[in-house]
């Protein structure tokens, strides 16, 4: 097999990203067929693997949402043409990259290049990521999470890793006061 050229291969990482934090983030996810995946429109389930490519081709970037039956994770993504949009997951992507940056301390071993994350659920799967594929998953995909990261007590013994990103469903808050009640989060 010929290997993907580079453009493809970090459209792939993105696109895998994406795919990670929908399925650690659809309410539903225990329930679901983990090794399987209908993007809609399409009703056909596809292999995990397949759905991945399947969302690197595609134009970008999108906005994506799941449902989660009792079968498997439904996957919808719809294309965001509005420029100002596309500019701000960019600028929240290179947001995202820069608040690791300042957290991580210079690797042990003095190695320079892209600096790797261990990506958990609460489901404890895991995935190894390159910030650049995290800042290209933030420019490209529009997905709705709670997320956590930190450097401290991280899996440094993991060739690379500076930190841990922990992934799951949004978080939905309340807070009360004196001008009253603010609600956020996903209904």
């Amino acid at each position: 097999m010929i290997p993907p050229p580079a453009s493809e291969l970090g459209d792939y990482r993105a696109a895998q990203i994406a795919l990670f934090i929908l399925r650690a983030s659809s309410a539903g996810a225990g329930a679901a067929d983990q090794s399987r995946v209908i993007i809609l429109p399409d009703k056909h389930p596809v292999e995990w693997e397949e759905a991945v490519w399947a969302m690197a081709r595609r134009e970008k970037p999108v906005v994506c949402s799941t449902t989660s039956n009792e079968a498997m994770l439904e996957i919808l993504c719809q294309s965001i043409p509005d420029q100002e949009i596309a500019a701000t997951l960019g600028w929240r992507g290179r947001s995202f990259v820069s608040a690791i940056a300042a957290q991580v301390t210079p690797r042990a071993d003095g190695a320079q290049g892209d600096h790797l994350i261990l990506m958990q659920d609460e489901s404890d799967r895991s995935l190894v990521v390159s910030v650049s594929a995290v800042e290209a998953f933030f420019r490209d995909f529009d997905v709705a999470f709670g997320s956590a990261f930190h450097t401290s007590g991280s899996r440094r013994d993991l060739q690379g890793v500076v930190g841990t990103w922990n992934v799951g469903r949004p978080l939905r808050f309340e807070s009360r006061g004196p001008g009253g009640t603010i609600v956020g989060g996903p209904r």
